[in-house]
């Protein structure tokens, strides 16, 4: 018999299973520790469910989350006990669906996805990172309505109550990606080249949360370009490092060829460092509608002009860190996970009310 979680003072806790192929390092396992601690947090009963082991797995346990493999035991009865199954990849929807638990589940939607049409998002509540993955989702899936598709942003943290200032951020462009397709690393270092023509002692930094099937070409085309003085590389570094070295940053360069809504970026906004990106998502729209940062275009003649203009005008440079810093407190990870709680709450009722108290607060990760 599942027992049900009741604290201290009497109230009904609620368990909420999240469900992920694995803690690989990157936004999605971020956000899963940005949900589990916090809802573990207030006192419900969280378990994090994967197929495989990840390298992110030692921040679950630091925080004090418990991760069962999806082919145990304990994760069948955790299932089946479940008041919500929050899935982060769409097979794995089919799965709760198939185990009779598709009315509990939510599926979280964190790019924009156009294949496998006929299997794919047969709950009834889905949830897009950004409104471009919403519209991507009616677009391509017809069997999905309007209606079951909510658009929650992700959410940060500021590290501050204020942003460091220009000459305090030694490095004048800075990416945090994995070493793939998806965010081309390669026209990081294009651009990058392009910029050191134009200004002296430039520094940058890549920095990447493991490795990826091109980082060999990324250190090649590095020392074909010159750029071994120029470019920094960072792997496997910690989420606060990795933060810290943003916040020195001048501005925060996005090459990715397609985005939900990085975590990444938003991130940097929360630091007061500008945006330059690419036409890859939502982040754009934000970028332009804000003036937190620059578009750029890959294709373009003259494609890092506007980078250099605002890393060269410092009164530019301040106008557009300061916006960035703003704009970030509507992206906020309290709101996220708010909103969450409300989408929880359409599933079970123990999730209508926040609780009246918060447990001692459980860190997002650890060391990781």
């Amino acid at each position: 018999m599942t027992s049900v979680k009741v604290d201290d003072v009497g109230e009904r806790r609620g368990r909420i299973v999240v469900m992920t192929d694995r803690m690989s390092p990157g936004g999605v396992s971020h956000f899963i520790l940005q949900v589990a601690t916090h809802f573990a947090g207030q006192g419900h009963q969280v378990d994090v469910l994967s197929l495989a082991a990840g390298e992110w797995d030692h921040r679950l346990a630091d925080a004090g989350i418990r991760r069962l493999r999806l082919t145990s035991s304990a994760a069948l009865r955790a299932l089946r006990s479940a008041d919500v199954i929050h899935c982060q990849q769409r097979f794995l929807g089919l799965i709760a669906a198939a185990l009779g638990r598709g009315s509990r589940t939510v599926e979280h939607v964190h790019n924009v996805l156009t294949d496998h049409r006929g299997l794919s998002y047969r709950t009834q509540r889905i949830v897009a990172v950004s409104g471009a993955v919403r519209a991507s989702l009616l677009a391509n899936f017809p069997h999905v309505s309007s209606e079951r598709v909510s658009v929650v942003h992700n959410g940060v943290r500021k590290l501050g109550a204020t942003m460091a200032a220009y000459e305090h951020r030694p490095y004048d462009l800075v990416n945090v990606a994995r070493f793939d397709e998806q965010k081309d690393p390669l026209l990081f270092l294009e651009l990058v080249k392009e910029l050191s023509e134009r200004r002296e002692g430039l520094r940058c930094l890549w920095i990447s949360p493991g490795r990826g099937p091109l980082q060999d070409d990324f250190l090649r085309r590095r020392r074909e370009l010159g750029l071994e003085d120029v470019v920094q590389i960072s792997v496997g570094d910690t989420h606060a490092h990795t933060r810290a070295q943003v916040a020195r940053s001048r501005m925060f360069l996005l090459t990715s060829r397609w985005e939900g809504l990085p975590l990444s970026a938003l991130e940097a906004l929360a630091s007061g460092t500008p945006v330059a990106t690419t036409p890859c998502g939502e982040i754009a729209h934000i970028v332009n509608e804000r003036s937190c940062g620059v578009a750029i275009d890959p294709q373009a003649d003259d494609r890092v002009a506007r980078i250099n203009d605002v890393l060269t005008n410092r009164t530019s440079w301040n106008e557009f860190a300061h916006r960035a810093f703003a704009v970030a407190d509507e992206f906020s990870e309290i709101r996220m996970t708010e909103q969450i709680r409300h989408i929880y709450a359409g599933i079970a009722p123990v999730f209508s009310e926040a609780p009246t108290r918060h447990l001692d607060s459980q860190r997002t990760g650890g060391r990781g």
